[in-house]
């Protein structure tokens, strides 16, 4: 196998094990009460925020700001831990 189909793999596997991770928080905070990584980021992120940046969303999203920033993170931890199933891969 070569480095880019090793690659493309590595992500394949590391991008499913962070929606098998996302499923399973989500499901342990449903059984378990307790509280998912995405929804433990919401404050620290919202604090680092630039208020301009954080104004325009709020004019702009109203409501649905926090349920698109929550997403946001899920495709990100989703993305992080295909990238770091990709350098796993690579090695």
């Amino acid at each position: 196998m070569n480095r880019r189909a090793a690659l493309i793999h590595g992500f394949g596997w590391g991008a499913l094990a962070g929606l098998v991770l996302v499923a399973l928080m989500y499901l342990a905070s449903l059984l378990l009460d307790l509280k998912p990584l995405t929804q433990e980021l919401n404050e620290p992120l919202l604090s680092i925020m630039p208020g301009f940046v954080f104004g325009f969303l709020i004019d702009t999203l109203q409501h649905a700001g926090k349920v698109v920033e929550e997403l946001g993170l899920i495709v990100a931890m989703i993305v992080a831990l295909g990238a770091l199933g990709a350098a796993w891969a690579w090695t």
